[in-house]
Order: C-alpha cells, then sequence, then structure tokens
C-alpha cells in the first residue's frame, strides 16, 4: 500500500482515533493537509462516491478543517414561482439570499463561544463533537436559531435572519413547481433521507445532486429547518425533512410546525438576508 493510500484508508475509516492522529500527522505538513483537506471536499460534494464514503469523507473534513465557505448565500431575484400543493402562483416581492448550506456545529460553536448561549444539549463542556463539526446543529429551538442571526448580524453589520415559508420553499423548488429540488420524484442518491439508511446527519453538502435551482444545497433530507412564521402565533413551521423522516417529507411544499421552545435531533436551520 502506498503512502497516499495509507493516508486515504485513515482518513476514511470512520474511525475518530485513527482520523484524529492522521490529522495530527498531516497538521505538521500545512501543503499535505490543505491538499487533503481540498481532495476530501471534491469527494464530498461529489457525485461519484456512495452516500457512506462522502459522509466518511467530510467526518474527516471535519477534523482537519472544512475550507469550504459555509457562510456563502445564494442571490434570489424577486419574481412569481409555483408553490404549495397543488401548485398556484405565489410571488416573492422583493430579492433575498439564503443559506447554501444549513447552519453547521462549528457555526454555531463559534457563537456559544463568543455570547455565552446556552450549547446544544447533546454536546459536552460547550464543545461539539469534533467529528461533525460540519454536520448541521441540531436540538436547537427556533428562538435559538433567532438569537445565532441576531449575533452574527452585530458581528457583521448585515441583518441575517430566518428566511420566511415562501422565501424557504422558492429557494428549493424554484420557479417551476416542482417536488423536490431536482424534478418530480424522490431520489435517495439526492437526499438524506430515512430510505438512505444513514442514521443520522451528514456533513453539510454531501448530497450535491440534490442541489436546488438556486445553488442551495440539503434543502430536502439531513434535517428540518425552521422558519420565519411571518408574524402569526403558535408553532413556527420547519421545511424540509430530515434524515429521520421518509422522501415524502422532504417535498419542497410540506409544512411541519412545532412549538417554537422545541429541540428536535433532526431540526436545525439556515438563514437568509435581504439583498
Amino acid at each position: 500500500m502506498s503512502i497516499d493510500e495509507r493516508w486515504r484508508d485513515a482518513l476514511l475509516s470512520g474511525d475518530d482515533a485513527r482520523i484524529a492522529a492522521a490529522a495530527g500527522a498531516l497538521g505538521a505538513d500545512h501543503v499535505a493537509a490543505r491538499a487533503w483537506a481540498a481532495r476530501l471536499a471534491a469527494m464530498l460534494e461529489g457525485t461519484a462516491d456512495a452516500p457512506a464514503v462522502r459522509a466518511a469523507a467530510g467526518r474527516a473534513l471535519a477534523w482537519l478543517g472544512d475550507p469550504r465557505d459555509l457562510d456563502a448565500l445564494s442571490a434570489i431575484p424577486a419574481g412569481p414561482f409555483i408553490g404549495g400543493e397543488p401548485g398556484v402562483a405565489r410571488a416573492i416581492a422583493a430579492p433575498y439570499r439564503i443559506g447554501r448550506y444549513p447552519v453547521t456545529n462549528a457555526q454555531y460553536e463559534r457563537f456559544v463561544a463568543a455570547s455565552g448561549h446556552a450549547p446544544p444539549v447533546h454536546w459536552e463542556a460547550a464543545r461539539c463533537p469534533r467529528g461533525i463539526a460540519n454536520h448541521p446543529v441540531v436540538f436547537v429551538s427556533w428562538h435559538d436559531a433567532q438569537a445565532y442571526c441576531a449575533w452574527l448580524s452585530a458581528r457583521r453589520g448585515i441583518a441575517y435572519r430566518l428566511p420566511g415559508a415562501d422565501e424557504w420553499e422558492r429557494a428549493a423548488r424554484g420557479t417551476d413547481g416542482r417536488a423536490y429540488p431536482w424534478g418530480a420524484a424522490f431520489d435517495t442518491a439526492r437526499a438524506n433521507a430515512h430510505e438512505c439508511g444513514l442514521r443520522g446527519t451528514t456533513p453539510v453538502g454531501a448530497f450535491a445532486d440534490g442541489i436546488s435551482p438556486c445553488g442551495a444545497l440539503d434543502t430536502a433530507g439531513n434535517v428540518w429547518e425552521w422558519t420565519d412564521p411571518g408574524g402569526e402565533r403558535g408553532p413556527a413551521p420547519l421545511r424540509g425533512g430530515s434524515w429521520m423522516q421518509y422522501g415524502l417529507f422532504a417535498r419542497c411544499a410540506f409544512r411541519h410546525a412545532e412549538p417554537r421552545h422545541a429541540v428536535l435531533n433532526d431540526a436545525g436551520f439556515r438563514m437568509a438576508a435581504d439583498d
């Protein structure tokens, strides 16, 4: 086995001890570490490998340091789109931007460290498990998501917020009323839903074939996403389905709701901002 093959075997082993040892060794060689991070990121957001292999690449990337711009936003213009089920004409009144990815554990960890906000209940010592740093944050309520957006807004001078339900749906399905971000039928190769059998969250962007027309990833499956109820009282809407739910619930138009204080092991959020 060549040195390159040995690195690949260790990094894709799914064993945190082996990955940590390999990441530590690579850390002494910054050029090699950056090269492997780039290779793993390309594998993660590629389509040649099986979902389990892409998830393993993402786990290794979490240890090495994920080089992707996880704060990236996709721009969406104002205008009409087909929304709901059955599809009806709706309109987005003003242009906006929406997160290309759901907010990750690593991003939320920075918020917790800087603000003193309570961490998700499954973290230890206010730190997320290292191997899932680039997975979407879960066990966060609608109020937690709002607090994160307010913190980041103050830090960057940009008014981040949760997307409205129609904004989220327009980002996920485009303008033509398709059922899923990619088309009419559910496909296990395009989303982390129950049928995939992965039994947990996956690194954001691991299902690149499920990309939406605007360039947003993971709008079907992985985690439910909190959205803004637009002034309505009561439960807040969640969109997109999750790893626990069948693909039927990952339809772009499907709407679920939970109490705003609820914290779930399959619910997170993504940000939006006015353009």
